[in-house]
């Protein structure tokens, strides 16, 4: 850690005011409850190796801090856009402990939903006489173009009871 770890962070990550928290809530999702209070935990543990508050002109030159913090949910496209702010909100069930930690030291955040390639475009189709929202691209396993209903984002953390089997969001 010392001759690795400590002169990398103290290099790269020290002058940074801005952070952006890429999470990949999607794929917590598809491994189970398990899977989701490890990612909290981390993401907690995470953000307690940086140094936030307040940034001036001074300390911007001098002793940087992050004063803003953006949490980021990946893979936005692996979901219909009807989906987004469900998306959105699972994050931000997420991530309360982490942000109450930080919004204490006076931290702006925010949580978003993004995808930094697109690799599925919206679909309709039609089930049972209704139009419902799909999406259309090449699925990563083997590689199939396929147009399916990928399933709805919880807008909570769901119960242990309410897993089973619920959610299996697919790579493009």
């Amino acid at each position: 850690k010392r001759v690795v770890v400590t002169p990398f962070f103290r290099d790269h990550f020290a002058r940074l005011d801005r952070q952006i928290v890429l999470v990949d809530c999607l794929s917590a999702l598809n491994v189970g409850p398990e899977c989701v209070q490890d990612m909290q935990e981390a993401l907690t543990l995470i953000l307690k190796s940086f140094s936030y508050g307040k940034s001036g002109i001074l300390t911007r030159l001098f002793r940087p801090k992050i004063d803003r913090v953006l949490f980021a949910a990946t893979k936005a496209d692996h979901v219909t856009p009807n989906q987004y702010h469900n998306l959105e909100l699972f994050l931000r069930r997420l991530v309360t402990e982490a942000r109450n930690e930080i919004q204490f030291q006076g931290i702006e955040t925010e949580c978003l939903a993004l995808a930094s390639v697109r690799a599925t475009e919206p679909a309709v189709a039609e089930f049972q006489g209704q139009k419902i929202s799909c999406l259309r691209g090449i699925r990563d396993s083997d590689k199939t173009l396929v147009a399916l209903f990928p399933g709805e984002v919880p807008t909570e953390i769901p119960a242990a009871s309410d897993w089973h089997d619920r959610f299996n969001f697919i790579d493009f």
